[in-house]
C-alpha cells in the first residue's frame, strides 16, 4: 500500500502566520480558539523552535482558515486576501536573496523556489503576458493532485500582491481565472504591476525577521497602489495614487526614555545568579552532567546492503548515506506500534535531518519526539535497486 503520510504538507510558518495574524487583530483569546483547532501533534511542537521548520497536513490549514473566515471574521471573503498579505510580510526574511533581488517577472520564473519553502504539493509553470503600456502582466497556472480551497486561492493572491509591494513595485491587479475547485482543469492567477520601481525595497529581510518581536510601528511611503474590491478570489485597483502604509520595523532603543535604565542592575543581579548555580552544579552534580552530555547524541549500527551512518539528536534522525538514495522510507516501532516517513530523495553525502514529530503511524498519529527508538529500518532505491537496512541503538558517544 502507498505511504501518503508525507503528502499534500505545509510548513509551519504558514501556521504561525495565521496564529500571529489572529492575535494581531483579535487578540489571545481568538488565537488560542485557533489553536484548539490543531491536532494534538501540532499543538506539542507548537513552543519548540522546530514548529515552524516542520510539516504539517495541509487539512490543518484548511480548518485554520475557515475558523477564521467563519468565526472570526463572520464570512467576510475579504479576510482571505489579507491573510495571504499578512503571511507574505510574516515570511518574506524566509526568501532566497538570490530570488528576491531580481525583478518580478524573473522572481515569478522562481515561484517553485518559493512553493518549495511552504507545501510540498502542486506543480506551477508561468505563461508571460503582454504589456499594456507600462504594465507587466504574468500568469501562474498551478496543477493540484488533490482538492485546494477557493480560501486557499483568495490568500495566495493576497500573498503575491504583498510580495511585489514589499520588493518596491505597484500592484494594478491579481486574479484567479480559474480554479480547479470550480470545475477548471488548473488554477490560474494573473498579476499585472506597474514596470518601474517605484521604491528600494520597503522592507529588508532583518526587519521582516525582527518585525514581529517587539517592534513599533512606522509609516513608510508606499508605491502607487489602490482599493480591494471584495470579492474573495480577485483583487482590482481603482484610479493609482499614492499612499502610504504601515509597516513594522525593528525599534531602536530610546535612550531618552529614563536617565535611570534599571535593566543593567537586573541583568547584573541575574549573571550572579546564573554563576552562582553554575559553581553548585558543578560542585555538586558534575558527574551526572558528564552522563546527560554522553547521552545526547545516539550511535547506530546498520547491517544491510544501505551504506549509511545513523544518529539521534533528539528531536531529529540525522542521516548520512554515500550514495543518493530515492523513495527512502524510514521506520521504527514503539509500543506494538510501527511509524514512518517517506523522503523522495536523500542526497549522497549530505546530512539530513528527519524530525521525529514528522514520523506517523498508518492511521496518521504522531510520535512522541522525545522517543528515541531502539531499532531503526530503512528502504530505499539505489541506481534503480531497492536496497535496505537495519540500525540498532549502540548508545551515545
Amino acid at each position: 500500500m502507498e505511504d501518503k503520510s508525507t503528502k499534500n504538507k505545509i510548513n509551519g510558518a504558514i501556521i504561525s502566520s495565521r496564529l500571529a495574524f489572529v492575535e494581531k487583530r483579535w487578540g489571545s483569546s481568538a488565537k488560542q480558539k485557533l489553536i484548539n483547532q490543531l491536532p494534538t501533534k501540532e499543538k506539542k511542537l507548537l513552543d519548540s523552535p522546530v514548529f515552524e521548520n516542520s510539516w504539517f497536513e495541509f487539512a490543518t490549514l484548511e480548518t485554520l482558515d475557515k475558523t477564521i473566515l467563519d468565526d472570526l471574521a463572520k464570512g467576510d471573503p475579504t479576510i482571505l486576501h489579507e491573510l495571504g498579505r499578512f503571511s507574505a510580510e510574516f515570511n518574506f526574511w524566509r526568501l532566497p536573496d538570490s530570488v528576491i533581488q531580481q525583478k518580478p517577472e524573473e522572481l515569478f520564473k522562481n515561484t517553485s523556489r518559493i512553493n518549495v519553502i511552504f507545501q510540498n504539493f502542486g506543480e506551477v509553470e508561468i505563461e508571460t503576458l503582454p504589456d499594456k503600456g507600462n504594465i507587466k502582466q504574468v500568469a501562474l497556472i498551478y496543477r493540484y493532485q488533490m482538492d485546494v480551497s477557493e480560501n486557499y486561492c483568495a490568500s495566495a493572491l493576497g500573498y503575491f500582491e504583498k510580495l511585489l509591494e514589499q520588493l518596491g513595485f505597484s500592484v494594478t491587479d491579481v486574479k484567479e481565472t480559474a480554479c480547479q475547485s470550480k470545475g477548471d482543469s488548473v488554477h490560474r492567477y494573473e498579476v499585472s504591476w506597474i514596470a518601474q520601481q517605484l521604491a528600494e525595497k520597503v522592507i529588508t529581510k532583518e526587519e521582516s525577521y525582527k518585525s514581529f518581536k517587539g517592534t513599533k510601528e512606522l509609516t513608510f511611503p508606499n508605491t502607487i497602489s489602490g482599493s480591494f474590491t471584495g470579492n474573495s478570489t480577485t483583487s482590482k485597483t481603482t484610479k493609482p495614487e499614492i499612499s502610504y502604509n504601515t509597516i513594522k520595523v525593528a525599534q531602536a532603543l530610546d535612550r531618552e526614555e529614563s536617565k535611570f535604565n534599571w535593566r543593567i542592575p537586573i541583568l547584573i543581579s541575574l549573571i550572579f545568579l546564573s554563576s552562582l548555580i553554575w559553581v553548585v552544579q558543578w560542585l555538586f552534580f558534575s558527574k551526572v552532567e558528564v552522563s546527560t552530555s554522553t547521552e545526547k547524541i545516539q550511535n547506530y549500527n546498520c547491517v544491510g546492503n544501505l551504506a549509511v551512518t545513523i544518529k539521534v539528536d533528539k528531536p531529529y534522525i540525522l542521516i548520512n548515506s554515500k550514495e543518493e538514495l530515492t523513495g527512502l522510507v524510514t521506520s521504527f516501532e514503539d509500543k506494538g506500534k510501527k511509524y514512518f516517513l517517506k523522503v523522495k530523495t536523500l542526497p549522497s553525502n549530505t546530512l539530513v535531518e528527519l524530525s521525529l514529530g514528522e514520523f506517523l503511524t498508518n492511521d496518521n498519529k504522531a510520535v512522541e519526539a522525545e522517543l528515541i527508538p531502539d531499532v531503526i529500518s530503512l528502504i530505499a532505491e539505489v541506481k534503480g535497486q531497492k536496497q535496505n537496512c537495519v540500525c540498532k541503538n549502540a548508545g551515545g558517544n
